[in-house]
């Protein structure tokens, strides 16, 4: 017999059935449900892999981020100088 379905209901399926077609009838039911089970899993893999691409900052991204940062840097730098010069 298989964990798919509990005892209980293995047994009221061999009283009603008989044990031959009962275990038949529970192999059938392991097979599709792990097989459905696989298939949920490779697809919740593939959904959660897509989702975090959308999340995640690539390369590029960073990239660009970093040519900013230095252009506001430099643009400080430049008002500090400024700042510098009115005070002297």
């Amino acid at each position: 017999m298989s964990d798919v379905i509990p005892l209980k209901a293995y047994q009221i399926l061999e009283d009603a059935l008989g044990k031959e077609k009962a275990q038949a009838l529970v192999e059938v039911l392991s097979t599709h449900i792990s097989n459905e089970l696989m298939n949920t899993k490779e697809s919740l893999k593939v959904e959660i892999s897509e989702e975090l691409k959308k999340e995640l900052a690539t390369k590029y991204d960073l990239k660009i981020s970093e040519v900013e940062l230095k252009k506001e840097i430099d643009l400080v730098r430049k008002e500090i100088d400024l700042v510098r010069k009115r005070l002297t």
